[in-house]
């Protein structure tokens, strides 16, 4: 039995068309993948099925045989759960055990069952621990896997994951990969987005990638190599100093740094989530208190106009780092750029068909189209380190690709150095001169030639 249909659709989006008469049979229990590039609309499809999309589309979707059109909204979302690209868009509530409680009582259940249901999603989703704290406090591992135990909360027989790994520990994440298995040998069909396909290789039956309008199914999807080269143990000149380093959260302890040396070139920072990887990008560029001194070029920093014309940070969610919500009016407004920069920013507008999107607000961009014009923007910029926080998160692979081309040729032309924070490894792969990883509250050099690949 097919579970969900879609018949025939077809949707543009300020005069692009996304979906040319695309149809897809999705079958009970099964589990499928959704591929394709940046901006080929995988997204607004999932968003469609779940009733979110406002575009008006041509066709039918159906679930059970029921055109979800006429499945009031109440209903739909006990069908389909559903979780965002951006967890942190779907809270309304300050903390997980608020979000599930209301999310809950909004299908009118009773308090029994809404502890039970409580209780199940946290156990299963290991985020007892986190489901009091405040959901902006989280890091942003914690707030996916808290997007999850909403979503599991909710008991629906669709689960809908729009790349739910992206900032996800290996650990974690296969955590989350098996219980979504178990979830499926009972019966919940599963579909998900994800650029990194290798990832559900062991555990989905289905694989289709999204290209231009039309939807294709891979027969042979390819895995990945087991091992990747992060370091080239070279030793260059230091660029930050780290001296009796303490940061806080909250009551604990999240980092105690004695003494430590980064050096100049492109560093990889990993670490489970919550282990204070965003929290360390911050302090280093003084968006967060601690206590200790940090040393930039031998010189002790400090928050100042000065620090921000050598030092700057690429946020993981790109829509914070906007100052305009059109890309043409952020692109005019910088300045002091690097001299190879127009020709970087031309090639990418062109490569990633994006010089005729220019003059549309951000809203009508994909994850990964706001991901490619922050990093346009920040790697412009003369400055003499950059801090990348989950930079890969969006992209496809020529994406990736596409961009450490880039901070190669700024590393080469102009010395510039990166620290990269990333869970999504493979792009760093043979281009990284350091890995550094945060473990027991501390930092570590991790020396060996290579590193096992965030694979199943």
């Amino acid at each position: 039995m097919n579970i969900i249909e879609i018949d025939n659709f077809s949707l543009k989006i300020k005069d692009k068309v996304l979906f040319d008469n695309v149809s897809l049979k999705i079958k009970e229990h099964s589990w499928l993948v959704l591929t394709g590039n940046i901006g080929s609309g995988k997204s607004t499809l999932l968003r469609t099925i779940c009733k979110l999309n406002k575009e008006h589309y041509e066709g039918v979707i159906t679930y059970k045989g029921k055109n979800i059109i006429d499945i009031p909204m109440q209903e739909h979302v006990k069908n389909i759960g559903y979780v965002m690209q951006h967890a942190i868009n779907q809270f309304v509530m300050p903390t997980l055990e608020e979000e599930i409680i209301f999310a809950l009582e909004n299908l009118c259940l009773e308090p029994q069952v809404i502890n039970e249901k409580l209780d199940y999603a946290l156990s299963i989703t290991n985020t007892r621990e986190i489901s009091t704290k405040h959901i902006h406090t989280l890091s942003g591992g914690e707030r996916q896997r808290a997007a999850f135990a909403v979503a599991l909360a909710m008991g629906s027989e669709v689960l809908i994951l729009d790349e739910p790994f992206a900032n996800v520990d290996k650990k974690t994440r296969n955590s989350l990969l098996t219980l979504l298995k178990d979830l499926n040998n009972h019966g919940v069909t599963i579909i998900v987005c994800d650029h990194e396909h290798h990832l559900y290789l062991n555990y989905a039956d289905t694989f289709t990638y999204l290209s231009d309008g039309n939807l294709e199914l891979v027969t042979n999807p390819t895995s990945k190599n087991s091992n990747m080269k992060l370091c080239n143990n070279t030793q260059s000149e230091q660029i930050l100093r780290l001296e009796n380093i303490s940061i806080q959260q909250g009551k604990k302890e999240l980092l105690n740094i004695d003494d430590f040396h980064i050096f100049k070139g492109i560093t990889t920072l990993t670490g489970d989530n919550g282990t204070g990887k965003t929290t360390l990008l911050h302090a280093i560029s003084q968006l967060k208190k601690y206590d200790g001194k940090i040393y930039f070029n031998e010189e002790k920093v400090k928050k100042s106009r000065k620090l921000y014309k050598k030092i700057s940070t690429c946020l993981q969610d790109a829509f914070q780092q906007f100052i305009s919500l059109m890309p043409r009016e952020e692109i005019s407004m910088q300045k002091d750029i690097w001299d190879h920069a127009t020709l970087w920013q031309e090639r990418l507008l062109k490569e990633f068909d994006l010089e005729k999107e220019l003059d549309k607000s951000l809203y009508y961009y994909s994850g990964g189209q706001r991901k490619l014009i922050q990093l346009m923007c920040l790697l412009s910029q003369q400055t003499e380190l950059l801090l990348l926080d989950e930079p890969f998160t969006h992209l496809d692979k020529r994406a990736c690709s596409f961009i450490m081309d880039w901070i190669e040729e700024n590393k080469r032309l102009t010395g510039q150095s990166f620290i990269i924070v990333s869970h999504r490894l493979e792009p760093l792969n043979n281009r990284s001169d350091y890995h550094i990883e945060i473990s027991n509250n501390t930092l570590h050099y991790i020396k060996e030639d290579c590193y096992e690949k965030e694979n199943n």
